[in-house]
């Protein structure tokens, strides 16, 4: 943990801080744990850029779990199973370049039809090697 001067002051050292805050998420209310940084000297509250990009992903993880899907951790447990890359996902499921890397990282949410689809593949491997023809069929 290298030391990070509070860009407010530009005297003081951030330090991390976890702690609990409500959000409001596409009409849902649920508490995440979220990471900031206090000033030790002026006492500034401050969100980088890093723990933002954090905090987002517990954001979107957590609307995952109340709405029955997938979780980023999980998709890309999915995808690794099947020794695949991120891109080779995207062009198997048929997605925008970069998409699984999104929902992996809490910077997109899958759709609820690609969330049943992961979860087939999951469940019956051979349905993964039908899927794999179809693309080479298709591709």
């Amino acid at each position: 943990n290298q030391l990070v001067t509070c860009p407010m002051c530009e005297e003081g050292q951030l330090l991390v801080q976890v702690g609990l805050e409500q959000v409001n998420y596409q009409s849902k209310q649920f508490t995440v744990t979220y990471d900031f940084a206090i000033c030790s000297l002026c006492g500034s509250e401050i969100v980088t850029p890093s723990q933002a990009a954090v905090n987002q992903a517990r954001i979107l993880d957590e609307y995952r779990k109340q709405n029955g899907l997938l979780t980023g951790q999980e998709i890309q447990q999915i995808r690794e199973q099947f020794h695949l890359t991120p891109a080779q996902a995207d062009d198997l499921f048929g997605r925008e370049i970069n998409a699984f890397s999104q929902y992996e990282t809490g910077e997109a949410i899958q759709s609820f039809t690609l969330d049943k689809l992961l979860r087939l593949v999951n469940q019956m491997p051979a349905t993964f090697q039908q899927l794999q023809r179809l693309a080479e069929v298709n591709g």
